[in-house]
């Protein structure tokens, strides 16, 4: 009996551990409220402050040590401002990561406003999804089918650039939604320039350029 109550403890135990741990990983910059995140953006730039009280500190040292001759500070400099370098990109990631998330955020909520509720824009957002890969399946199509004659006439080339167009209009569309939503408009084109890329429509004929269409797989990976 008191080995089958020294399971359940264990099981229940370890079922607490799991539940403890699935929550922990759930500590990310994305699940946190933009209030948490602001807070977070201040305390790097007070570690960015103490980091540079800390470089001040390391130059007045080495100067006075190098004004004694000592060799060793050399050597001691070197190490010590690899590892402030090192702090500083650290913060400097950390800090565009907390930004970017933000600015993430207040696009969201706006496109989100504009088109009807946060339903209305993840049902947007899977209608990009499934236009992509219509798109991509056209131009793979379009690519391997042969010459027209040998064509469906809904899948002729013509056809196929006008299906391609339509689609694109609708990606070009998002895209400014989501300009017009950002504070930040550097932010939507440093993360977003491939979907105002390939939101241009091609003819057939430049196929080459027309492969540009499936850097928009990339969408599927951050989905936003």
């Amino acid at each position: 009996m008191r080995y089958r109550e020294r399971e359940i403890e264990f099981m229940t135990s370890r079922k607490n551990l799991v539940g403890t741990i699935q929550e922990l990983q759930k500590i990310r910059v994305e699940n946190l409220t933009v209030e948490q995140r602001y807070k977070i953006i201040d305390s790097i730039d007070r570690n960015y402050e103490e980091l540079t009280e800390k470089a001040r500190e390391l130059q007045d040292f080495s100067i006075s040590q190098l004004d004694q001759g000592d060799p060793s500070i050399l050597s001691y400099c070197r190490k010590h401002c690899g590892r402030i370098n090192a702090e500083m990109k650290d913060l400097d990631d950390l800090k565009l990561r907390v930004t970017d998330s933000i600015e993430r955020s207040f696009i969201k909520e706006r496109m989100s406003k504009i088109l009807g509720g946060e339903k209305c824009y993840l049902a947007f957002q899977y209608v990009i999804s499934i236009l992509i890969m219509f798109v991509l399946a056209l131009l793979l199509y379009d690519i391997a089918a042969g010459p027209d004659a040998e064509r469906p006439k809904l899948l002729q080339s013509n056809t196929i650039f006008w299906m391609d167009a339509a689609c694109c209009v609708v990606f070009m569309t998002e895209f400014f939604l989501r300009l017009k939503c950002a504070d930040n408009k550097l932010f939507v084109w440093r993360h977003h320039w491939v979907d105002f890329v390939t939101s241009i429509p091609i003819p057939g004929g430049a196929q080459l350029a027309r492969f540009g269409r499936f850097a928009r797989l990339a969408r599927f990976l951050r989905f936003a």
